[in-house]
Formats: structure tokens, sequence, C-alpha cells
């Protein structure tokens, strides 16, 4: 064949044939041009190599069933033309095209690779994978089958080396982990996944329970992500979760175990990098109802609840003013703390942390966020904690930065800083409802020693702190608490409604110094160091005595006592429409709290930048808000998201996904070791497989539901399993049937139910079935095949023998519902599994 010159690249598609000529710098392509795939302009089919014009040098080629692309090195251009009815020439329409159409995929691209009806480019400069397409089966790896018409960003995490794509699947080789990741059509196994079953990602859904033993991506787009225990991420790990991302946390433990947390250890990092538009999540199966289960607090709220579950805990290798060998609060044996101020823990934006703050023990919750010994390496900014039992923002020591951040509602202190906190902070918020003790908790030293050193100094700039005002039913604490020796520096701050006081000081340490005038960034914040308030803050108590007092009959307070006398500009600070009338009981009613470009926190003097410290923003206004008009809580709080402030533009909190669970949930799964009752009255979460071995029972009584938690992974569906010898007796009766049904709830599982977790995300199908397991019941009567013969839907158990009257027990008015997952090729769980079961077992 004479194509005119040596050929360069080379490609072919369904019935059509491009080559690039290195010597000419010619593109040429020939046959079927039903679709304009060949782009000379027409739809004429063509039997001898033609001449197409790119309009440059060409560096990648690649052709689909009936589409071309071509990707220009000299422009950096990448071009496609032909078939489009999918979008998968990703110029925003389904227009075909029969001459290269340019496409604007962000950058120069690597690779490009093209399958039946979809694209895929790799966009070097970006480190980013994007796909658009036909995408029926998940193979674009957007979490959706969602066809996309432009170039979509796919959650790939790592360099991709090489890219392939069939007719309708994709596989990536990712180099920095030397594995191969594919996605899509999957009927004969082309996933190499061990399934047929399609994937619409290319990362499978983690088991969010225990320690994670690899990197570990979330992605975003469809999964329901549930955390079942206490998930560590230990040295050398990382985890990281995309934006949109919603994790709902079990009421209880699976395995019984401590409140389920996210806890990152020292050397491990948390790469949680949410939007405004698409926040990260960390929140409860429903906020809405109490529960009295031992591992679940009984604290309801006007509103919501707290302590549906634990929180987020950070631990790192900064210094601290404690042994390194102390263990963090919250949870056991797991220390903080060390020698480097820049460690980093990953990075924290756009995140919210709701409901948490399980009580794990006597005067031992989990804070909404902990951070102990967190270096300044360590990002954080947008995150807020809503509805926490115990503080919202804990920092042991360390030395990470953070700005906006807000704390809405939380059973103790906002912010709490301790241990020796070294770190900054602007623009904070605090509404701390009547249930709050104190906006702010400052302190440094550890019992008698109150000089300690490292000594916390916090730098906070540009905070609001809303108090319960003086109503009934307000907490007495005030607004700021200065303790154990603390140091720190405090500017363009508003302290609004506080029950008494501004700011109390207690035991004040005896070397620092307490002063209103900033001192030289050359003086020491640590050895001595200093305290110092701004006396431009405003503070609105109903006079200048109560602004700031002294603990009555507290000890170590002589060192302070020229605080006592300190000023600070009094009266309202000038909110748009805040009404301790009606707003400060855990927001009742519609506010804002943006300054009023007319008010005192606008029109005021504002405090420079402390020390012209780069990392502080200037503003316009005091406050949390740097001028009237910047609500950076808009788009994600739960303040706009539940309609509670005025000029919100969050949709709306998502429903719940899951079902009503009643007020005493018990988590049941794994080898019991002695006979299981199961009683009415209860919620029962099945976190895992539940065996039932031989010489055990498991009695469930009449109207019992079992709820089922999603699957982890395919392999390892929650269901129930009575071993040969084991037994279940389920006696329901007509009025009082025995459930198991998956913990989604009904509304939720219908076929065309859609969930999206944030106000940007795709909607996605849930569909009713595959959720969970099932039942499955193994006995030792006969059958025709080896009695060493596995049963289908789990591996390693075997049924069958020569016992024909043998009983697995009683199932009565017994419902299975939206059961079946599927764990391997042509390997599902069944609804109800008797495998050479006897004529002894009931079933009716």
């Amino acid at each position: 064949m004479d194509v005119g010159g040596a050929v360069g690249l080379l490609a072919l598609g369904y019935s059509h044939t491009c080559a690039y000529l290195t010597a000419s710098a010619l593109l040429k392509c020939w046959g079927y041009n039903y679709n304009g795939q060949l782009g000379d302009g027409t739809t004429t089919h063509r039997a001898t190599p033609t001449t197409i014009d790119v309009g440059g040098a060409v560096g990648l080629l690649a052709l689909g069933d009936h589409h071309t692309c071509a990707y220009l090195t000299n422009s950096t251009l990448l071009k496609c033309w032909g078939y489009n009815i999918y979008g998968q020439l990703g110029d925003g329409t389904t227009t075909q095209r029969a001459t290269p159409t340019t496409i604007d995929v962000g950058g120069a691209v690597g690779l490009l690779a093209l399958g039946g009806s979809h694209t895929c480019a790799y966009v070097t400069n970006s480190t980013l994978l994007k796909c658009w397409g036909a995408n029926y089966f998940g193979q674009l790896g957007d979490g959706t089958t969602t066809q996309r018409a432009t170039p979509t960003t796919i959650n790939f995490w790592g360099t991709v080396g090489l890219l392939a794509l069939g007719g309708s699947h994709t596989c990536a080789y990712v180099t920095n982990s030397t594995l191969p990741k594919c996605w899509g059509y999957n009927y004969y196994g082309q996933l190499g996944d061990n399934t047929t079953t399609n994937r619409v990602s290319p990362f499978s859904p983690p088991a969010l329970c225990g320690t994670l033993s690899a990197d570990t991506f979330l992605v975003a787009g469809g999964q329901v992500y549930v955390l079942t225990c206490q998930v560590f991420v230990p040295s050398g790990v990382v985890l990281r979760i995309a934006q949109g991302v919603t994790i709902y946390a079990s009421p209880v433990a699976a395995g019984g175990g401590g409140a389920p947390a996210l806890i990152v250890e020292k050397g491990g990092s948390l790469l949680a990098e949410g939007s405004a538009t698409a926040p990260i999540t960390f929140t409860a199966f429903n906020p809405t109802e109490s529960s009295s289960s031992s591992s679940v607090s009984t604290d309801p709220t006007v509103l919501e609840t707290r302590g549906k579950w634990g929180g987020l805990i950070l631990l790192g290798s900064a210094p601290t003013n404690v042994a390194t060998t102390t263990i963090i609060e919250g949870i056991t044996a797991k220390t903080y703390g060390g020698t480097n101020p820049t460690d980093s823990s990953g990075s924290l934006q756009y995140v919210r942390v709701w409901h948490g703050g399980a009580v794990v023990g006597a005067n031992n919750e989990i804070n909404g966020i902990t951070f102990g010994g967190v270096g300044s390496g360590t990002i954080v900014d947008h995150c807020e904690v809503a509805y926490n039992v115990d503080d919202g923002f804990e920092f042991f020591g360390g030395t990470v930065n953070v700005k906006y951040l807000s704390a809405l509602f939380v059973g103790d202190d906002g912010f709490d800083t301790d241990q020796g906190y070294i770190g900054k902070g602007q623009f904070l918020i605090v509404i701390e409802g009547l249930s709050g003790d104190h906006s702010m908790e400052i302190d440094s030293g550890i019992g008698s020693n109150q000089d300690v050193t490292p000594r916390s100094h916090p730098a906070f700039y540009s905070f609001t702190l809303i108090g319960g005002g003086t109503g009934t039913g307000a907490r007495t604490g005030e607004l700021i608490h200065v303790n154990d020796g603390t140091g720190g520096k405090f500017g363009n701050g508003i302290l609004a409604y506080p029950h008494l006081n501004g700011l109390l000081f207690e035991d004040c340490g005896s070397t620092l110094s307490y002063t209103q005038t900033l001192p030289a960034a050359s003086v020491s914040i640590s050895n001595p160091g200093y305290f110092y308030f701004s006396a431009n803050n405003i503070i609105d108590t109903a006079t200048t005595a109560s602004q700031f007092a002294l603990l009555a009959g507290g000890s170590g307070v002589a060192a302070c006592t020229p605080a006592d006398t300190w000023t600070a500009v009094l009266g309202a600070p000038g909110f748009v429409a805040v009404s301790a009338a009606t707003d400060l009981a855990e927001g009742s009613a519609t506010f804002n709290p943006l300054p009023s470009a007319t008010g005192a926190a606008c029109t005021g003097t504002k405090d420079a930048l402390p020390n012209s410290d780069p990392f502080f923003s200037s503003v316009s206004c005091k406050g949390a808000f740097g001028s009237s008009t910047d609500n950076w809580l808009a788009g994600y709080s739960w303040l706009a998201c539940s309609g509670k402030m005025a000029g919100a533009t969050c949709p709306g909190v998502p429903a719940t996904l899951f079902a009503a669970l009643g007020s005493s949930v018990v988590a049941i799964g794994g080898t019991i070791s002695s006979s299981l009752a199961l009683v009415s009255g209860t919620s029962y979460l099945l976190t895992s497989q539940l065996f039932v071995p031989s010489g055990m029972a498991l009695n469930i009584e009449a109207g019992v539901m079992v709820y089922a938690l999603p699957a982890a992974s395919p392999t390892s569906a929650p269901a129930i399993v009575v071993l040969k010898g084991g037994r279940i007796v389920a006696p329901g009766t007509a009025t009082m049937p025995i459930t198991f049904t998956s913990v989604l709830a009904e509304s939720a599982l219908v076929s065309s139910a859609t969930a999206s977790t944030d106000s940007n995300e795709n909607a996605i199908t849930l569909g009713e079935r595959g959720k969970w397991g099932g039942l499955i019941l193994l006995g030792k009567a006969p059958t025709n095949m080896p009695t060493s013969t596995q049963i289908e839907g789990i591996t390693g158990y075997t049924y069958g023998g020569t016992d024909a009257t043998e009983s697995s027990g009683t199932l009565q008015y017994v419902r299975v519902w939206h059961g079946g997952a599927i764990v391997g090729a042509n390997n599902e769980i069944n609804g109800i599994t008797f495998g050479g079961v006897g004529s002894g077992t009931t079933v009716a």
C-alpha cells in the first residue's frame, strides 16, 4: 500500500484506518466514512489514503469505532471528528463532525485512547485523566452511567503511564503504584477482577473499618460509604477523599468496639479536599433521631442530635508540652507529638463534621475534629463542626494554622487550645446555642505547672463568638475562658451575647505578661511569653465591668490582675440580622451574622495584621467575615443548608438514605461463640457476615428488624450463615413478621430513586437489589454432591450429609428484602439458600 512516505503513527478503527507520515507531516485516512470519521469534509467512503488537514504535526493518534482524534504537538491542541451521538468528540454537542474539531481538555495531552464510543486523554501538566462520550456501563469512570459531551475529570489517583480503551471498558496503568485499574463493562470478565460486575469507577469501595493497609481513595459518584468502626490511617498510608463524598457513620461499631471514628496516626495522611459546591461530609445515619444505645449519647437538642458517632482525629509529630507517650483524648493507645513543627498530616478543605462526639468513657468524648501535635505543613480551611457532644475543634499542642472554621451548637467549647499549641487562626465563628460552655477555652499548662514550655500561644484574629445570651436554659460560661498559663494574641474579634462575661481568667501562671499593646515580633511567645488582647475587639456585654473578669477565689490570678481593668469596644457589633430573642436557641429562625457595612464592626478601628504576618489576610470589618459581603458559610454550612442563614445558596441538607432505626441499636456480625437472642424493641445492624456455628443458636423474636449495612466489598457482603449443626429460630407472626433488609431506606431503594450527597454531585440510581447478602442455611441432609462441596455465595463452607431429618431451626413469617449481592463470576447470594437442609427444619 502506497501511503506516500514513512509512517510514524498508525491507528485502526472499526472500519477505517489512519496513518501519519513523519517526513511530510501529513495525516492520511481511508475506509468507511458514513459518519465523517475520515475527516475530509465528506461522508464518502475512501478506498485509498486521503490527506486530512488537521492543522499541524500530529503527536498522538487514536481511532474509535466511528470517530477519530489527533493531538497536535506544535499547538498543543486536541482535535476530534466523526460520529458523536454519545458526545464522544467532546465538543459539548452530539452533532457529528466531518472535519477536525478542536476539543478543550485543559492542557497538554500525554496519552490518548478511544473506545467504541468513548474517549480518554491524560493531561500531563495537571496529571488529570479526562474521559467523555458513552457511559452506559460506567466506562468513563466518573461513578455514574451518564454520558458526557465534554471532557470530565475522573477521580484517579496517581500518574498514568499507560491508557487503553475497549469497546465499553477502560484500563489505565498507575506508575506510582505499579497497578492497572480497569472499569466499565464486565460481562465477560474483561476487567480482570474475578467478577462479571460492571464498575463505574477505577476504585472498588474499601471497607471503612479497621486499619488501612494501603493508600485508599474514596471517589464521588454513587458509592454509599459507611464508617462501621474506628478507621486508622497508619504511618506511610494516605487516605484521599474526593470532592462531594459523604461518609455516614454507623451509630454503633462493628464488633462492639469504640464509636466509629476516623483516626490519622503519626506519619499517616488525610487528603480531604472538598469545595464550596461539593464539600466532604461526615455525618450520622439519622441525625434528627435520638438513641439510647450504650454506644450513643441520648442528648437531643431543639433541632438535631449529638453524639451519634465519633469524629475526626489527626495525630502529628509537631511539638507539644507533654510527653510523646501521651495518649490522645477520645480513643486508646494512640500517641501524638514530636519535634517537627512543619510536619504534615495532609489537608482538610471544605470538610463538614456533623452530629459526632460519642462518649467513650467518663469525661472522655471525641471532639468534632481533634488535632494532636499536628504540624504547620497541614492545610486546614473551610471546615465546620456542628452538633458535637464535646468541643468543636481541639488543639493538643502542635503548630497547625487554620482559616475559615465554624463551630455550631456544640456541647462544650467551640475551640479548645492546650498543651503548648502555637498556631494561627483567622475567620473563625462560634455559635454556642443553649448547650455550649465557652466559645473558646484557651489553656496551656498541665496540673499545677502553668509555666511549662512550649507555652500555648494561639494567634486568633477575625473571629465572631455568639453566646447563648441570658435567656432561660443558657449555660453560664463566659465566651473566652483563659486558663493554665496560656499566652496568645487576639484581634479584630466580636464577642456577642455572653451569659455574663466576655473573658474570664483563671490560673494565669507567674512569668508571662498580660498586655493590650502588641509586643514586637522579636519578643518570645513561649518563654516567658505574653497574652495580648486588642482594645479594638468588640465585647457586647451589659457593662464595661463585665467585659473582663478574674475567677472569683481562683488560684494563680495575680499575674493577670491587669486584665481585670482592660478595655474593649462596648456595644452591638452591628450584625445584619441576629436577634437574641429568636436566634440563640440553636438556629430556631433565619438570621444573618454578617457585619453591617454601617455597623461598629465595619466602621470602627481595625487591628493591623499582627507583626505583618503574611498568613493573615487584610480585612475591612472585624469578626469572622472580613467584609460585609464575604459570607463564606453560605454555600456549604449547616446554617445555609438547613435554611437558617439569610442569603444561603446551599439547596438543603440531603435527606437521609437510611431507614429510621429504633431507640436502641446493636451491631451484630462475626462468628458467635454462644447462642444469641435478638429481641423486639431493638434495631440490629448486620455489619458483616454473621456465622452461627455448630451447637449455637440464633434466636429471633417476632417483630425484630435486622438492617444490613451496604457491602464494603463484593466478596464480603453482610449475610447470616447458619453452619452445619447450628440453628436459627425465627418464629415471626402475620402481624409481627421478622424482617431482614438493607439499612438503606425503602424510599431510597426503588428503582427510579436517586441520591445525591451535595449540591453539585450527579444524581445516581440506587436500585432495589443486591444491597447486602441474604440468609444461608447449611445442613446435613443428603445431596447428590460430595459433602466437601462449598455452598454458593460464600467461600469455605460445606453442606450435606446423611441425616435427612436434621433440623436447622425455624423460619416463619420471615421477610428477606433487597439482598443478593454478587460475590464473584456467576456467584450471587440468594435470598434464602438451603444447602443440605433437613426435613426437621420448619419453614412456613
